[in-house]
């Protein structure tokens, strides 16, 4: 994040955990349940930079928030 100073910061924050990633989930989330149902990876049948990636946003955000 590009926040000048820490007030910033936690605002950029609780936008993008109240605006963006709920948005996001709610494209994401089918999509990850329809592959795990199937036995698959979120975007093809073998693992890709896009699993990566949303691990990360969960490891990094979700799961540091609670």
């Amino acid at each position: 994040m590009f926040a000048k100073t820490n007030e910033e910061k936690e605002e950029m924050l609780k936008k993008i955990f109240e605006q963006a990633l709920p948005k996001f989930l709610d494209v994401i989330e089918p999509l990850a349940a329809k592959a795990n149902a199937d036995g698959k990876w979120l975007c093809t049948d073998n693992l890709s930079i896009a699993d990566f990636w949303i691990g990360n946003i969960y490891t990094n955000f979700i799961n540091e928030k609670e």
